[in-house]
């Protein structure tokens, strides 16, 4: 014991170095465990709440995050007539983005049809909307700003009221918050528009067997949701990494 304590501290400076070098080593692996289960949560928060396993887009659109998708009109009762399919929630999502107090804030707004699903997994104070001047916030930043229950914001030239706030729809990436979905056909100009159809499978049936039948709509592309997640996963991997690379 004692010669291995007389060669540990005959050269103090390089067992002070050592010793460094495994502290930072140990923390840089903590980091990028910290920054995948970020990316893999971002990725993730919306469709682990939402109704379904399979999900319906455009065509060659295969990332929910980010993503600009409008199905081709008749999707939507194409989807539903289908057999093995038990219900389906349309959902329009557009990015947004608000000024608040002098900074520009990007929230991912999900438009959705309080009877199929697709809103606010987790309302913690107020309501739904349910007219189409009326939106559901992320608790989180609504705390940021000051935000609460009967406030007023702009969104792309129209004005909403606050009506509720939801909890876990946050991540360091960007909130969500929930309008009708007649409220975002209107803002986006696209009346009957649907950008994704969240489709839940019949008792019995495997979702991959209903992706196989709706693979042939035309104009759509059709996933299983776990596979929608992966690709959002590597996106924002590799979109990451290029911003570090750049910085």
């Amino acid at each position: 014991m004692s010669l291995a304590y007389h060669n540990l501290f005959q050269d103090k400076v390089r067992s002070a170095l050592s010793i460094a070098g495994v502290g930072l080593a140990i923390m840089l692996i903590l980091i990028l465990n910290g920054f995948l289960l970020g990316v893999d949560r971002v990725a993730s928060t919306y469709l682990d709440h939402a109704p379904g396993s399979v999900v319906v887009a455009r065509k060659d659109v295969k990332n929910f995050i980010a993503s600009s998708s409008l199905l081709p009109p008749g999707t939507t009762e194409a989807v539903r007539t289908t057999a093995g399919v038990a219900q389906v929630a349309p959902i329009l999502t557009q990015p947004v983005y608000f000024g608040l107090h002098g900074q520009k804030q990007f929230v991912e707004m999900i438009g959705y049809d309080s009877r199929f699903g697709g809103g606010p997994w987790n309302l913690v104070d107020g309501r739904e909307p349910r007219a189409d001047d009326e939106m559901v916030l992320d608790r989180v930043l609504a705390q940021q700003h000051g935000i609460v229950p009967g406030d007023t914001l702009p969104v792309l030239n129209r004005t909403f009221t606050v009506v509720g706030l939801s909890a876990d729809t946050s991540t360091w990436m960007m909130s969500f918050m929930f309008v009708p979905k007649t409220a975002a056909e209107s803002l986006l100009l696209r009346p009957g528009a649907t950008g994704f159809l969240l489709v839940t499978p019949a008792n019995g049936i495997e979702p991959s067997a209903v992706r196989d039948r709706l693979s042939t709509l035309p104009g759509t592309q059709v996933l299983l949701k776990s596979e929608l997640i992966a690709n959002d996963v590597t996106l924002l991997s590799r979109t990451s990494s290029a911003c570090s690379s750049s910085g």
